[in-house]
């Protein structure tokens, strides 16, 4: 057992249940009215469609879904009537409707279906067209089942009454009946298993026979180089069978010189190349090597020009900024009178070039001995 749904449906009966041709995909339908798709590769619900909007009622209890043979349709019958789905468009494609309610329908193209009634009629609908292509009055109760095989139809009532149809798009012919004496619920065609292992090893004998057969013709061939030998193509020396190989060996020999020394030249063409580029790399970083002081050089020239042009700006402020400093002293050598509080009498604050000669005489004489009156007065007392 690899998977389990233990509730696919809410818990509620399963009705019925379709696997897609490809054995990727199911659908199912339950009482709870909604169309589950159940995706088979990875073992979970795909999505699910509510089908009670659509049906009301009669969703809970869809009995009949059925996929198309290449899987682009799918179609489900409700009382009396048919609605075929598209995969594409994942909605209703066509509505079909009848007079009866039906109780089974098959796939017998992926554009025919054969549709069976409870009234025991079998009708064809060509769903290009929506229209009856065919419709025969199989059973005398309703028909419980249907099944094909290539254009073989069997359908079975209620009544357990069995029936061989052969068929067409548009007549059904009556091969053989059968009453099992039972109530039938089910129906299905199986091949005999015996007769599939048989045509596999019909089929395999086949393959290897003519593989064999395929084998001997090589081997027996016969390769014709000149037109005028296909007359003695059969009636040929020894001697000239050798002759004939010795030339093929030395053709052979001679087109394997010529194979070498071709791929000789390309490897010459391919080192050459190599070489070239070699070459150009080597005098770009030469180049390189060259520029590269020249250009430091002219980096260091800039460097230099820029500081000497810094060094003359300021120079030129320090110049400027001097001379507008002699000036403000020279026009700040006389000053303005200062006065005293006690005397009252005027100062004249006087540069030391501009003393009297006293001063300077006292100052001159200090180192003599000479002192002031004032000090000796203060010596004396």
């Amino acid at each position: 057992m690899e998977k389990v749904w233990p509730t696919a449906h809410k818990g509620s009966a399963v009705n019925t249940l379709a696997i897609h041709p490809t054995g990727k995909l199911a659908l199912s339908t339950g009482e709870d009215g909604v169309l589950r798709t159940w995706n088979l590769i990875k073992g979970r619900p795909a999505y699910a469609i509510n089908l009670v909007s659509k049906l009301k009622s009669s969703a809970k209890w869809i009995t009949i879904i059925k996929w198309s043979p290449n899987g682009e349709k799918y179609l489900i019958a409700v009382s009396g009537s048919i609605y075929i789905y598209s995969v594409e468009s994942a909605g209703i494609d066509k509505e079909l409707t009848f007079d009866s309610k039906v109780i089974c329908v098959e796939f017998l193209k992926d554009d025919l279906i054969a549709v069976g009634f409870e009234n025991g009629d079998i009708k064809f609908c060509d769903l290009r067209t929506s229209l009856h292509t065919m419709n025969t009055k199989a059973h005398s109760m309703r028909v419980k089942c249907i099944a094909h095989m290539n254009d073989l139809l069997v359908s079975a009532s209620s009544s357990g009454e069995i029936k061989l149809w052969r068929y067409n798009r548009h007549s059904l012919d009556m091969l053989q009946t059968v009453n099992c004496g039972a109530r039938i619920t089910c129906l299905s065609l199986a091949q005999a298993y015996k007769d599939l292992v048989q045509k596999e090893e019909v089929k395999s004998g086949e393959e290897k026979e003519i593989k064999k057969t395929n084998r001997l013709r090589l081997k027996q061939e016969i390769i014709i180089e000149n037109e005028e030998d296909l007359e003695v193509a059969n009636i040929r020396n020894p001697k000239e069978s050798m002759q004939e190989k010795k030339h093929k060996k030395k053709r052979t020999l001679e087109d394997a010189q010529d194979n070498v020394h071709h791929s000789k030249k390309k490897i010459l063409k391919i080192k050459e190349a190599v070489v070239s580029k070699k070459k150009r790399d080597r005098s770009s970083q030469m180049e390189d090597v060259i520029d590269k002081p020249k250009k430091k050089k002219k980096k260091l020239l800039k460097a230099n020009e820029t500081n000497l042009s810094n060094k003359n700006r300021k120079e030129n402020s320090v110049s400027q900024i001097t001379s507008l400093a002699k000036k403000i002293k020279k026009s700040n050598k006389i000053e303005e009178p200062s006065f005293s509080r006690k005397k009252h009498k005027v100062k004249l604050s006087m540069t030391d070039e501009d003393a009297p000669p006293r001063k300077i005489k006292k100052k001159a004489n200090a180192g003599k001995g000479i002192v002031s009156k004032k000090k000796k007065k203060k010596i004396t007392g």
